[in-house]
């Protein structure tokens, strides 16, 4: 058996067919994986956050909690090569204040190895962070990644995908504790001191809700370069 695409003639058997299938059925889990898989050619240079959409819910008045590695799922759709990753700070976090991100594979729907670790950014100053990803990290299609941060010596105030506490326009990977509005449970932190980035991210931590002090859902976003 085979069957021909519209604009492929190339024959595809029944088992890629049942194995497609198979991948599709993973979908409804992944509400907003459709806005990253159906990024149309020639678009590269967008911005794409963990957590979910950028959309009207992105707002700029959430203060994290200093010394607090929080991370945030992300999902690849068709992947790329990723080249800048980006935080932005809208109020200062004092003298001193730092501000360090980056980007975690998974390990069973758990934070892995460190693939990118941005460095000490001062958040001292009010200012997009675009930091250079060097070398620029490969993000395989249709995988789950971890977007983290942590804060040391002063917090600053940072844009966040969903309200001050982070509660809205989010994908809470773990479920939510009532569908009608209660807390969502969406990623994993580890309290430590500021520094590197540990690798891998440490075993046994805590997952992250968003309805407490310091567990808002600040926007980390990348830029691909190229696709794969």
């Amino acid at each position: 058996m085979s069957l021909f695409t519209k604009n492929d003639p190339t024959p595809v058997t029944a088992s890629v067919l049942e194995a497609t299938l198979a991948r599709l059925a993973l979908f409804p889990a992944f509400p907003f994986y459709f806005t990253e898989a159906t990024r149309p050619a020639g678009t590269a240079s967008f911005w794409y956050s963990a957590g979910g959409p950028y959309t009207s819910d992105v707002n700029s008045a959430f203060v994290p909690s200093v010394g607090r590695l929080s991370l945030f799922p992300f999902f690849s759709g068709p992947g790329g090569i990723v080249d800048r990753i980006m935080m932005n700070v809208t109020v200062s976090g004092g003298a001193g204040s730092q501000l360090r991100f980056g980007i975690y594979g998974d390990n069973g729907y758990y934070p892995g190895a460190l693939l990118f670790d941005g460095g000490d950014t001062d958040s001292n100053v009010v200012s997009t962070k675009v930091i250079t990803v060097t070398p620029n990290v490969r993000l395989e299609s249709n995988t789950l990644y971890w977007f983290g941060y942590i804060c040391g010596t002063g917090a600053p105030t940072l844009t966040s995908v969903g309200g001050t506490t982070g509660n809205t326009g989010l994908y809470s990977l773990f479920g939510v504790t009532d569908p009608t509005g209660g807390a969502g449970v969406w990623g994993w932190m580890n309290v430590r001191g500021y520094g590197a980035l540990p690798n891998p991210f440490p075993t046994g931590q805590a997952q992250r809700g968003v309805q407490s002090t310091g567990d808002g859902f600040p926007m980390i976003a990348v830029r691909f370069a190229s696709t794969l």
